[in-house]
């Protein structure tokens, strides 16, 4: 079974094959060469009837998962489909300590799983819902260094705490070129304004 793990709270430091990463202060480290088999533009998901879900954060939850819906592709066709189902990737909520913020697995029943001790915060169920499914549409973390210094955190993002995740429910620019970039099917990947970078973002 192969799983990624994303975002640890506290001051850590992680040995993979290629890095020594560490991130200072209350910040969070994860995997930066994070190897994953997840590749799909049609995404069906349902809750796992935890009773750790309630209206509030399945709401909260939805609206992660809007935004990588509604992004469209050059030519105006839907880039990535995620729908609500009563099958298919398995979203849970559980305890999972301080330091893992989520995990989603992609072999063996593709799920998405949060820690349920952060989940309080709409801005932290935003973010780890919309990272977890990124992964599962083929995304990876962005980096050792991606955000270090704490601002503009993006969705893929690994080196944050739950306080640098943005107020606000929407897809940034770096993850709507992402999903471009997994599934155009334009050649050369086409980017505009919507959808690339001229906008400063």
């Amino acid at each position: 079974m192969q799983s990624t793990r994303i975002l640890y709270k506290t001051l850590v430091a992680i040995t993979t094959s290629a890095f020594l990463v560490a991130c200072g202060g209350n910040a969070a480290s994860a995997y930066p060469d994070d190897v994953n088999n997840c590749n799909d533009s049609t995404l069906a998901w349902h809750f796992d009837g935890s009773s750790a879900w309630n209206s509030s954060n399945k709401n909260s939850v939805r609206a992660a998962f809007n935004p990588i819906d509604n992004a469209l592709d050059y030519d105006g066709t839907k880039l990535i489909s995620i729908t609500e189902s009563s099958s298919g990737i398995k979203v849970g909520m559980k305890s999972m300590g301080q330091y893992s913020y989520g995990v989603s697995e992609c072999t063996s029943g593709a799920s998405v799983t949060i820690n349920s001790d952060f989940a309080s915060s709409n801005a932290f169920l935003y973010k780890t819902a919309r990272h977890e499914m990124l992964h599962l549409a083929g995304a990876t973390h962005g980096g050792r260094y991606d955000s270090a210094d704490g601002r503009a955190a993006a969705t893929m993002s690994t080196c944050l705490s739950p306080t640098t995740y943005p107020g606000t429910n929407a897809l940034e620019q770096d993850a709507a070129a992402y999903e471009n970039f997994l599934h155009s099917s334009l050649s050369n990947r086409q980017l505009h304004a919507n959808i690339g970078f001229e906008q400063g973002a």
